[in-house]
C-alpha cells in the first residue's frame, strides 16, 4: 500500500492558458500564486491556491498548456488532441520519502509510468518560496489507476519561519 498524506494538485489541461486563468478569476475570484514554464517538456502553468491555505501552495489546482505546439506532439498537446480540455493529473502527497514511495509501489504490483524517472524540484527553482525544501514525484501509469495520472510527490518542507513583532501588534500578510 502506498501511504498517502493529502491530494496536493489537480492538474487540468488547457488550450490557452490566459484564458484559462481569466476564465477561473471570472467565475471564482481565484488568483494565480505561481506561472511558470518547463521549456524541456514545452509547456508553462498557472497555479492558484484552493482553500484555506497557509499560502505554500497547500492545496493547488492548476492549468498546464502546451507551448508552440500546434500539432500536438508534446506530452500535454498529445494529451489535448487525444482527450481535449479536462482532468490531466492528480497528485497525492506520500508519506515517507521518495525512495520508500518505489518500495511501495513495486509491493503494490505496480509499474512506475515513464519508465521509472523521478522528476525532483529544490530551493533552487523556486521552491522555498513557497516552503518546500525539495517536492520529488513518482508517476503511475494511468492504465493502473483507473485513466488517471498519478503523480506522487514526496515534500521537505523547509521549517516555518519564526517572526518577532512588537507584542499587540498583527503582521500583514506580504503580496
Amino acid at each position: 500500500m502506498i501511504g498517502i498524506k493529502r491530494v496536493k494538485r489537480i492538474a487540468v489541461a488547457v488550450y490557452d492558458l490566459d484564458q484559462a486563468v481569466k476564465n477561473w478569476e471570472r467565475l471564482f475570484g481565484v488568483k494565480t500564486f505561481q506561472v511558470g514554464q518547463e521549456p524541456d517538456y514545452k509547456y508553462h502553468w498557472a497555479g492558484f491556491e484552493i482553500g484555506d491555505t497557509r499560502g505554500d501552495g497547500e492545496m493547488t489546482m492548476e492549468f498546464l498548456s502546451p507551448m508552440d505546439d500546434p500539432e500536438g506532439t508534446t506530452l500535454i498537446g498529445k494529451y489535448l488532441k487525444k482527450y481535449g480540455e479536462g482532468l490531466y493529473m492528480i497528485t497525492l502527497e506520500t508519506e515517507g520519502t521518495a525512495d520508500d514511495v518505489v518500495i511501495q509501489m513495486k509491493e503494490t504490483g505496480l509499474g512506475p509510468s515513464w519508465g521509472g524517472n523521478q522528476m525532483q524540484w529544490t530551493g533552487e527553482r523556486g521552491m522555498d518560496g513557497v516552503g518546500i525544501e525539495s517536492w520529488t514525484e513518482n508517476y503511475l501509469n494511468p492504465k493502473d489507476a483507473n485513466g488517471v495520472l498519478v503523480t506522487l510527490a514526496s515534500i521537505n518542507y523547509l521549517p516555518p519561519k519564526v517572526v518577532k513583532t512588537q507584542p499587540g501588534k498583527t503582521l500583514e500578510k506580504n503580496d
